[in-house]
């Protein structure tokens, strides 16, 4: 597959998610209106993604702080998952399909583990 091609295929599978989302982040900064967590509703517990709807609307606002209170992955870990993406996106359209390097599995786990340790003390279960 060419280059183009695979520019192609990004866009049709970003451009289509990105629309999704600010219409999301529009309908729930003006209305108010959100996803609930399944996981949350299930076990009453508040998973490393909650608050992040309300986090995403204050950052719109530029209120960072705020965002941070709601969920500080939001404002930490979460802007550099999204570079991280596009990076991994603009090598793919240059390259093409490209196994994971060392240094990014190291990153995910890394992350992971980030997302793990938010859980556990934002529920204080230790």
């Amino acid at each position: 597959m060419d280059k183009r091609k695979r520019l192609t295929l990004v866009a049709r599978t970003i451009v289509p998610l990105l629309i999704l989302f600010i219409i999301y982040v529009v309908v729930f900064t003006g209305f108010g209106i959100g996803l609930p967590c399944i996981f949350r509703t299930i076990t009453g517990l508040k998973c490393p993604g909650c608050g992040m709807s309300h986090a995403l609307a204050a950052m719109v606002h530029g209120d960072f702080g705020e965002a941070a209170g709601e969920n500080v992955l939001s404002v930490s870990l979460l802007p550099v998952l999204v570079v991280f993406f596009i990076f991994r996106f603009i090598r793919y359209i240059n390259k093409g399909k490209e196994d994971f390097r060392i240094w990014e599995i190291v990153f995910l786990v890394a992350c992971l583990l980030v997302c793990v340790a938010f859980f556990v003390l934002r529920n204080d279960l230790i």
